[in-house]
């Protein structure tokens, strides 16, 4: 139980019982003191118990900042204090003391930026920075003190006008609120990388420009113990994806106290998504992250509380894209049509390319569309993104048919449907909010990884390939790529595509990736597990197959889909390594080099 302060016969303050220097606030004027004990602390000792006078002064005054204009609100307000050395940082503060701790007492300030806010406090800070998300506030980021000393919080503030807010529970203090010279925010914004992106964040450590090229670097220095909080952060739209380079130093042996992370948070429905970002020995890891389309806020954070433990960032950039409705679904071999007033459209994702419906009022309709030859069976990939399932009405419906009912929402399924006839098929998505939908959350619908399952003659006939280039080995477009590879690889064989195999430097040497178009290819492969083969040559006449795959992989920082990947011998200086892929599902084999 507690130790219990009150005043004028009603409890004022607490305390967990314990040994240290505790202190409060006692409003103007003249008040009763009592100190009680819980019933189950068996002796409370008070020792050096003053009563020091505080003289107020502004809030401008305590904060020794005469150029921001603060306000306060809340429970209990803050207040400046003047004359108390053994309280403030300096000869004064403001303290915030408030008897409720889940009430939060908020101080806040309106700050033309860019710029870098630095200000010294003790017990725990929330500091935000007037953002919104949806229909509710963001959460509001936490510094956590290095108790029981005072601990340098740190603010960017992106460009324009920006409300900070300040957030206090129990008792807290502020103090030495400083505003850093306009070229060392800058410098901040520059080694991150490009200038398009409007950057804020909180910290309980300092951001340090470091390296040459610049960077920068945030962690907890090898001799200090606590733990650190520390965000950047910038709104950004999609379609389009955000490439950055990254070092993460970590030493920590669970995942649970520690993190190192990005995030995406949508701006219209709060739809959520992280990537851990794992250490890399030294090493800097090239970053990718898809924006889906619409609004959204984009955050690096560094959570630890291990010494030595940090973060190096640099080279943010953000690429808007353009994908063709019929590569993000995953099948460019086919017509896609879309309408009414809001097209749906293409987007990068962790899990490749999608497809989404575009935005409309309730009552309104967004359709894809698209003719499919049969008979052959299909599959695809699909989600509902709402806040509720009364949100809209979400079907695929064939010839006009409804075969699907969209029930569920947040997670991806997939669907497999025979089409067995020979004659044409007409598929279609649609997306119809309803009036239940609160503004600012709009729902969603989105389809990935459309592929057409059964025999190479079905897909042929299903994409109708020109019966004179529809053998296996032909290649339609002439890109080095045969028909054959080309149904596996998820690849138009009517349009040419060069880079679709890819050789990549890595680390430790070459590593040899093709595409795989669908989900399934997370499984492991089939015992046997040839039906795709890699080779190399050192001549172009003899060629060695490499250890088969048991796996294939997709790049969580990817937008080029899942893709089998495979590390290639070094190959001696001078010499020169060809590298192909071979089919293997029919006799006749095809080749790509």
């Amino acid at each position: 139980m507690p130790v219990t302060l009150s005043l004028d016969n009603a409890p004022y303050q607490s305390w967990s019982a314990g040994t240290g220097h505790r202190d409060t606030l006692v409003p103007g004027g003249r008040h009763s003191v009592v100190f009680a004990m819980g019933q189950f602390e068996s002796v409370l000792w008070l020792d050096q118990l003053s009563f020091t006078p505080a003289q107020p002064v502004s809030v401008s005054e305590a904060l020794d900042n005469a150029e921001l204009q603060f306000t306060t609100a809340g429970h209990r307000t803050w207040q400046g204090l003047g004359s108390l050395p053994s309280v403030g940082k300096g000869d004064d503060v403001l303290v915030l003391d408030n008897p409720v701790p889940t009430s939060a007492g908020t101080l806040s300030a309106e700050v033309s930026g860019p710029a870098l806010i630095s200000f010294n406090y003790k017990q725990s800070i929330g500091v935000s920075q007037g953002m919104f998300t949806g229909v509710a506030p963001t959460p509001v980021p936490v510094l956590p003190g290095f108790d029981p000393d005072w601990s340098t919080g740190y603010v960017l503030v992106p460009e324009g006008a920006t409300q900070i807010n300040w957030t206090g529970w129990g008792t807290a203090k502020l103090d030495d609120f400083q505003r850093a010279p306009e070229a060392e925010a800058a410098r901040l914004r520059g080694a991150l990388g490009t200038t398009d992106l409007a950057w804020s964040g909180t910290s309980n450590v300092p951001w340090e420009v470091t390296g040459s090229p610049e960077a920068v670097r945030v962690g907890l220095p090898a001799d200090v113990t606590g733990r650190i909080d520390s965000r950047l952060r910038t709104e950004v739209i999609g379609p389009a994806v955000i490439d950055f380079q990254a070092i993460v130093d970590s030493n920590a042996s669970d995942n649970e106290n520690w993190n190192f992370e990005v995030s995406l948070q949508s701006v219209t429905d709060n739809f959520y998504r992280a990537w851990p970002l794992t250490a890399t020995d030294g090493y800097w890891r090239n970053v990718r992250i898809p924006i889906p389309a619409g609004s959204h806020t984009f955050t690096v954070a560094a959570y630890t509380p291990y010494p030595g433990n940090g973060m190096t960032l640099r080279n943010f950039r953000l690429t808007p894209v353009d994908i063709p409705l019929a590569t993000a679904i995953g099948a460019p071999g086919l017509d896609w049509h879309t309408g009414d007033n809001a097209p749906w459209i293409g987007q990068p994702e962790s899990r490749g390319y999608s497809v989404i419906s575009g935005q409309v009022p309730a009552g309104e309709t967004s359709w894809l569309e698209t003719t499919v030859r049969g008979p052959v069976d299909i599959a695809f990939a699909r989600i509902a993104q709402a806040n509720n399932v009364s949100h809209f009405t979400a079907r695929f419906s064939i010839d006009g048919v409804g075969v699907e009912t969209i029930n569920s929402i947040g997670y991806w399924q997939t669907r497999t449907y025979s089409l067995d006839e020979a004659r044409d098929y007409v598929l279609r998505w649609e997306l119809t909010p309803t009036a239940e939908a609160p503004t600012g959350a709009d729902p969603a619908f989105v389809v990935s990884d459309f592929r057409f399952l059964g025999t190479y003659e079905q897909k042929v006939t299903a994409l109708a390939l020109p019966t004179a280039k529809s053998a296996p080995s032909d290649d339609a477009d002439y890109d080095g790529l045969t028909n054959e590879l080309e149904l596996k690889l998820g690849t138009d064989p009517l349009q040419p595509d060069h880079n679709s195999v890819q050789l990549v430097p890595t680390p430790f040497g070459l590593e040899f990736s093709y595409p795989i178009p669908d989900s399934s290819a997370l499984e492991p492969l089939p015992p046997d597990g040839d039906a795709i083969v890699v080779e190399i040559s050192p001549d172009l006449m003899s060629w060695e197959q490499l250890p088969p795959f048991t796996r294939r992989f997709a790049d969580p920082f990817g937008i080029t889909g899942y893709r089998a990947r495979v590390q290639l011998p070094q190959p001696t200086t001078g010499d020169s390594m060809y590298v192909r892929l071979r089919a293997e599902e029919t006799e006749q084999q095809n080749y790509a080099e």
